[in-house]
């Protein structure tokens, strides 16, 4: 696969779901975003996809883990906008447990409105670099 057509595929994925992803934040939109800097990004990389997607995604976790899944996914978004990926995967992957989980209206303001604004974000930034 060449340069060209690896691009193109990217660029595609990357604008199916950053149209998907702002119909589901739609009216919520509004507000700043904020990054923090992270000292080591391949440790929370290494917790959020080894520790909390799995309890995430099997939807047997508690409110510690559920806190603790955002808070290191969210403070991987400045290392996000970097040409590095595998941040980004994280990213989709959470994305995709995310949509198929039923959260409170507290998780939602907490959680996930913040998530889905960082998550266009970084889309945004994405497609725009490629």
């Amino acid at each position: 696969m060449t340069g060209i057509s690896k691009k193109k595929i990217l660029r595609k994925a990357l604008s199916s779901r950053l149209e998907e992803l702002s119909h589901n934040l739609s009216d919520r939109d509004r507000g700043g975003i904020e990054f923090s800097e992270v000292e080591n990004f391949e440790e929370y990389l290494r917790l959020v996809m080894v520790r909390y997607y799995p309890k995430i995604k099997s939807g047997n976790f508690n409110k510690k883990e559920k806190e603790k899944f955002f808070i290191l996914l969210l403070g991987m978004a400045e290392k996000a906008l970097s040409d590095d990926y595998r941040i980004l995967d994280a990213f989709n992957n959470a994305y995709e447990i995310i949509i198929k989980t039923e959260w409170d209206s507290i998780d939602q303001k907490e959680y996930i409105i913040p998530f889905f604004r960082i998550y266009k974000y970084l889309l945004s930034h994405h497609l725009k670099n490629i």
